[in-house]
């Protein structure tokens, strides 16, 4: 009788950390998932603004091709929202890209925010 006892008990204790150890595990998945979405949804952004870039940069290039570039040596692109800007369809993050063009250098910098 003492042995089912100890054999009931045992089975108990190995259940009980069984599922402790569950817990753990899905605890480290819970703050695992949201960090890595973030990180997903910061490269996305990065892929994008580097094209919306590039992209701004040919358009200058062809301007320029064409004897159409501007005096002050920079151009901005802006997302619809801005009407001082020549407007572009970028993705919603992306607010504005400025095309600078320094000698021989061109160059693009990018404004864009995540969490808008």
């Amino acid at each position: 009788m003492g042995n089912r006892k100890k054999n009931k008990a045992f089975v108990l204790m190995l259940a009980l950390w069984v599922f402790l150890f569950a817990l753990l595990v899905m605890r480290l998945l819970i703050i695992i998932f949201p960090s890595q979405a973030i990180f997903v949804r910061q490269q996305i952004a990065r892929t994008q603004a580097y094209y919306a870039a590039m992209s701004a940069i040919n358009f200058a290039f062809d301007q320029f091709r064409q004897g159409q570039w501007k005096d002050n040596n920079t151009y901005n692109f802006c997302n619809q929202t801005n009407p001082t800007c020549s407007q572009f369809d970028f993705p919603p993050f992306i607010k504005k890209i400025d095309v600078i063009k320094d000698g021989d250098k061109v160059s693009a910098r990018v404004t864009y925010d995540l969490f808008d």
